[in-house]
């Protein structure tokens, strides 16, 4: 079969890595800081993102029981979808309210 080196390998998962908080970003505009964001985000991969990975890409419990994620379904939105879910609902209301808006 065919092998790809640990570089590409790191790279290819780091592009996964990058674009998760991103889809995260939305929900948490005029609700956070840029600087407490940069420090969540840090801290987000490390304790929820790189264990869901290691669950399905990794042979982790997930990868064991047959569960299959295409293309990064489950563990790119799955994450990002519920972790901003609760973070909106810890944050609560924008800090910002639009023209118009009450």
């Amino acid at each position: 079969g065919y092998t790809i080196s640990g570089p590409l390998f790191g790279t290819y998962q780091m592009m996964f890595a990058v674009i998760t908080p991103c889809l995260m970003t939305g929900a948490f505009a005029d609700r956070m800081n840029f600087g407490p964001y940069c420090i969540f985000i840090m801290l987000w991969v490390l304790f929820v993102y790189c264990p869901w990975c290691h669950q399905m890409w990794g042979g982790g419990f997930l990868a064991k029981e047959g569960v299959f994620d295409f293309a990064g379904g489950i563990v790119v939105h799955t994450t990002a979808g519920w972790s901003s879910l609760a973070a909106c609902l810890a944050l609560g209301k924008r800090k910002v309210v639009a023209e118009g808006g009450e």
